[in-house]
C-alpha cells in the first residue's frame, strides 16, 4: 500500500533526480580536475620553454655582440692599413721630391 502512495513515489522520484544531479556534478568536478591538471602541466611546460628561450636569446645576443665587435675591429685594422699605406706613399713621394730638388 505504501508503494501506491503518491508522496512516496514523489520522494523516490526526487531522490533519483538528486542522485543523478549529484553524479553529474561529481563527473563535472572530475573532468574539471583533469582540465586543471592538464592546464598545470601546460603551464609548467610553457615556463620551461620560456626559460630555455631566455637562455638561448641571451647566448644569441652575446654572440651577435661579439660578431659586431669583431667586425668593427676588422674594419679598424683595414682602415689603419689603408692609412699606413697612404702615409708611406706620401712619405715616399716627398722623399723623391726632396732628392730631385
Amino acid at each position: 500500500m505504501e508503494e501506491d502512495d503518491p508522496r512516496i513515489s514523489l520522494l523516490k522520484k526526487q531522490t533519483t533526480q538528486v542522485t543523478e544531479t549529484a553524479r553529474e556534478n561529481v563527473r563535472k568536478v572530475v573532468a574539471r580536475g583533469d582540465n586543471i591538471d592538464d592546464l598545470q602541466q601546460r603551464a609548467e611546460s610553457l615556463q620551461q620553454s620560456a626559460h630555455h628561450f631566455d637562455i638561448n636569446a641571451t647566448r644569441l645576443r652575446r654572440k651577435m655582440c661579439w660578431q659586431s665587435i669583431s667586425l668593427w675591429i676588422l674594419l679598424l685594422i683595414v682602415l689603419v692599413i689603408i692609412l699606413l699605406t697612404l702615409i708611406v706613399s706620401i712619405a715616399v713621394v716627398v722623399e723623391k721630391n726632396k732628392k730631385k730638388n
